[in-house]
């Protein structure tokens, strides 16, 4: 992909500020998306300096990988996987990216058949394109409406749909995609049902002592099961979770413009990213 680009007039500029939509989910303390199970540690601020006191603000951040919007590679899945510092980043600099409405409510699954007819109603992914499939569920904030549900409840893909996607875009020459879903799995209905059956204080998420208790009691064979959409995507294409405002996105085809957090040997990092119309 060509980096270098021919600088817009100043109107032209204007023009495409008004077209841009910003599909990052905020942080702020306790989102709930990364701050619902044991292995996610919540997003929290605590100030260091302040107006005040020392005329100017410093704060301490502390988060879990999975916080918000997120790109996640091969490395999340595998030690000898692509981490975020080696992810192409000139990928994400006004990607050509298809997008796939796909209407979802709490706790649907998207199957392969949902995908389909989004494709048959318009959907007309070129070589190369990304691929986002947008339910809704990341719009209007949702996540102050409903908490900690916004993360439980979050539609999600289902083998087939899995099975579908990695067909199709390996087929086009695709290695990248985006959804508003929380997670790619559906983990209100994993393993984790004692865990998420007790009420939230007694469930506190890492570094509590509880976390840490019963994250050591589970296995890599749970892990695989409950993760199975996501070890089966993350072997062969990048994806992008947790999206806000894709309702806004119009039918058919935007540019995407997104930047993680550069951490090193890192397989999963909190992500910007801003459409526009291509």
């Amino acid at each position: 992909m060509r980096l270098a680009q021919q600088l817009p007039s100043k109107n032209n500029m204007q023009s495409e500020k008004l077209t841009m939509i910003n599909l990052t989910a905020p942080f702020y303390p306790y989102f709930p998306g990364g701050s619902q199970f044991p292995w996610e540690a919540p997003f929290f601020t605590e100030d260091i300096a302040t107006y005040e006191r020392n005329a100017a603000r410093l704060f301490y951040i502390s988060m879990g990988s999975e916080t918000g919007t997120r790109l996640m590679g091969p490395g999340l899945v595998s030690p000898d996987g692509l981490k975020i510092h080696d992810f192409p980043i000139q990928s994400l600099v006004n990607r050509p990216t298809c997008v796939l409405h796909v209407k979802k409510g709490a706790g649907e699954a998207i199957t392969a058949a949902d995908l389909q007819n989004a494709l048959d109603q318009g959907g007309q992914p070129q070589p190369g394109d990304a691929w986002l499939v947008a339910t809704g569920w990341g719009d209007g904030q949702r996540w102050k409406e409903i908490n900690s549900r916004y993360a439980l409840e979050t539609p999600f893909f289902s083998i087939d749909a899995a099975a579908f996607l990695l067909h199709s875009m390996q087929a086009s020459a695709s290695d990248l995609l985006l959804t508003d879903c929380v997670y790619l799995d559906d983990l209100a209905h994993s393993s984790h049902a004692e865990w998420l059956d007790a009420p939230g204080w007694r469930r506190p998420s890492w570094p509590s002592d509880q976390a840490r208790v019963y994250l050591r009691d589970y296995t890599s064979q749970q892990v695989c099961q409950d993760f199975k959409i996501t070890f089966l995507l993350l072997e062969k294409i990048w994806a992008i979770a947790g999206l806000a405002n894709c309702g806004e996105l119009p039918a058919g085809r935007v540019r995407l413009n997104g930047l993680p957090m550069m951490v090193q040997n890192a397989g999963e990092a909190p992500c910007t990213v801003v459409a526009n119309r291509l």
